[in-house]
């Protein structure tokens, strides 16, 4: 791995780490934050993209009064149904660690294409994180939120984890194709 994408990794990393542990230590309050942020973040991206149509200097893109409302009004859903929020954002947790797992997966053939070492450890993991994506985007259905909170915890700690062990099987397999 090279420079900047490096630094954005590894800070990508430490944010899942942290993220994991604060989770895991308050399911419930994390939950609700999650929701509140989301909604949120929701009506201020809505209103300043309403606010935006309505600039006498500025032509109105076709379409961003609606999307802005849009937003708008799915933030303050977001806000009146906190639990359900938060379960489609455990949702976007679990199909992001597929897509996480599935590229995990794509360098893990790269591995085997360039060096033939490590790469069966880099699938194995990248497996096992679809997996768990899986089970994210299934559980909430079958579990409680709390239940879901801490179980979304361990995974990004996991994940965060499995990030740092990705990069380490690269950089070795970097510097025997070298």
């Amino acid at each position: 791995m090279k420079g900047e994408f490096k630094k954005v990794f590894f800070a990508v990393t430490a944010l899942f780490i942290l993220t994991g542990g604060v989770i895991i230590v308050m399911p419930l309050t994390a939950n609700r934050v999650i929701a509140i942020a989301l909604g949120c973040v929701l009506v201020a991206l809505g209103a300043v993209k309403i606010a935006n149509c309505w600039k006498k200097d500025r032509l109105g893109v076709e379409g961003d009064s609606a999307r802005g409302l849009l937003m708008l009004l799915l933030g303050v859903l977001a806000l009146k149904w906190s639990d359900l929020a938060a379960m489609i954002v455990l949702n976007l947790i679990g199909a992001a660690l597929i897509v996480d797992g599935f590229t995990k997966l794509q360098l893990a053939f790269a591995m085997k294409r360039a060096s033939g070492t490590g790469w069966k450890r880099v699938a194995i993991g990248a497996a096992i994180f679809m997996a768990v994506g899986l089970v994210l985007l299934c559980a909430p259905a079958i579990w409680g939120a709390k239940a879901v909170m801490v179980i979304a915890g361990i995974v990004l700690i996991l994940s965060g984890i499995g990030n740092i062990w990705v990069s380490h099987e690269l950089s070795k397999a970097e510097g025997s194709a070298m």
